[in-house]
């Protein structure tokens, strides 16, 4: 590679680098839309830069180009992900790049989405606009695992997050579990109930625990997550705490009689949906309630459950993601909660393979992310 060529593919990471920094603004503010940064770049300067801000307002070009304004004639934008070209909520990319007059387009990945992957690639190209593509193409994709993964697997991207001791359990054998982890982990969960559209947990942990499932220790998100609870036959109480703020939606899924039950306890609330759910060898059908959530453009779901719904999550081959918050506990015994309450498998060869790509300490806890290996993934 020329000097000429590496020093331009420097000066290409450089400004994506900016606009995916951008993008990561838009995280809990614009699903199911992806986060995207861009950034107007002229005499190797920024000019202007934009990112989506929020679902439904206009996207990161538009905002990129407005802040350039009439500077943008014969500069490049870079941007994280391929401009649209359609009309939807807002009018397409595409068309405010060409009046601009941006005379080059760099992207970091094409849209994935099968539909209308590649045409704003080509409207460009067809408008007499270079294109450079897959600048930072694999951190693009990082950033929007979530996004990808909604449109690729047809589902919502599914996390699962453990607060454990070094032991391996949730609870000690009264159930008690305030608190396995330090205040600073527990700030890191709600950072992840506002990155994520959705929180899930079981039954029994709404009785036991009676959580809120609602971001309290970040700041920053609008809306809450919408609140999912697999209760199998389960009756859920009126009261309990989850219900106690108006105008957030709950999902209930729950075996037909309990279902049945339910609907008429929470008749008068439009809030809440009560939905009866197939049972397979005594457990509700995850794959079922999964297809519920896609369908109502639920993109990612934070599993806080106990080790039943772990476990049921697990074997049916749904986590995409694990966070484990390890605390510097041990319970011993074996009657604790275990992260995952269920049947193991006979043999170690059919354990679960993880990749784990970071682990920080937070305050005097551990963090392990972790992602299930290639051949385990459905």
């Amino acid at each position: 590679m020329s000097d000429r060529n590496n020093g331009e593919l420097k000066s290409h990471r450089r400004f994506m680098d900016r606009a995916l920094e951008l993008a990561s603004r838009g995280a809990g503010f614009v699903s199911p839309n992806p986060m995207v940064g861009a950034v107007v770049v002229k005499d190797n300067k920024i000019i202007g830069e934009g990112y989506h801000e929020e679902y439904g307002e206009n996207h990161a070009e538009v905002n990129a180009l407005e802040d350039a304004g009439s500077e943008a004639r014969g500069a490049v934008l870079y941007v994280t992900l391929e401009p649209c070209s359609h009309y939807g909520k807002t009018p397409p990319c595409t068309k405010s790049i060409q009046e601009s007059g941006i005379e080059r387009v760099v992207i970091a990945n094409r849209d994935p989405n099968p539909g209308v992957a590649g045409e704003g690639c080509s409207v460009l190209r067809e408008a007499g606009i270079e294109l450079i593509e897959g600048v930072l193409s694999e951190r693009a994709k990082k950033l929007n695992e979530i996004f990808f993964s909604f449109i690729k697997k047809k589902r919502p991207f599914i996390v699962q997050k453990a607060a454990q001791t070094l032991d391996g359990y949730l609870a000690a054998s009264s159930g008690d579990s305030k608190w396995i982890t330090g205040k600073e982990a527990r700030s890191y969960g709600h950072k992840l109930r506002h990155r994520l559209d959705s929180v899930l947990v079981g039954g029994k942990t709404v009785i036991e625990d009676d959580p809120r499932l609602s971001v309290r220790d970040y700041k920053g998100r609008k809306s809450q997550p919408v609140k999912i609870i697999a209760a199998g036959s389960t009756i859920i109480p009126t009261r309990a705490s989850l219900f106690s703020a108006e105008g957030e939606e709950v999902l209930i899924f729950a075996e037909s009689k309990a279902a049945d039950r339910m609907k008429d306890e929470f008749a008068s609330k439009n809030d809440i949906s009560v939905f009866a759910t197939e049972v397979e060898e005594g457990k509700l059908n995850l794959r079922e309630i999964v297809e519920v959530l896609y369908q109502r453009d639920i993109s990612s779901v934070l599993i806080e459950g106990g080790g039943r719904i772990n476990h049921s999550f697990l074997q049916d081959n749904l986590i995409d993601k694990y966070y484990f918050f390890i605390a510097p506990k041990i319970l011993g015994g074996s009657d604790g909660t275990s992260v995952y309450s269920g049947s193991a498998p006979p043999i170690i060869e059919s354990a679960a393979d993880l990749e784990i790509t970071d682990q920080i300490q937070i305050g005097n806890d551990m963090m392990i992310e972790a992602y299930p290996q290639e051949s385990t993934q459905p």
